[in-house]
């Protein structure tokens, strides 16, 4: 399985609510993604969360970045940065 190297894992604070973990994804490949969080005093958390190819996940929004795309999560608070090739986007019904 492979390992994303450090997947950039960032919170909004802002109160900006987007759609409620309305839109999803399909993952296209076996991943793990290597999280650190940082707190305010310095202190970092550390998670992997393996991601499995063909499993789908229901986000609050995907933000187009180049060969990647910032995916939202919660309802925005906080998003992973992953590469466009790791997952597909399902229309909507």
């Amino acid at each position: 399985m492979q390992f994303l190297p450090e997947a950039t894992f960032f919170y909004f604070f802002q109160e900006k609510q987007r759609r409620d973990n309305t839109m999803k994804i399909k993952w296209t490949k076996d991943f793990t993604l290597n999280i650190t969080v940082k707190g305010d005093d310095g202190s970092e958390s550390h998670m992997f969360w393996p991601v499995k190819a063909g499993k789908t996940h229901l986000v609050s929004d995907v933000i187009q970045r180049g060969g990647f795309a910032d995916i939202q999560f919660g309802k925005g608070q906080f998003a992973f940065n992953i590469p466009n090739d790791y997952f597909e986007c399902i229309p909507e019904d």
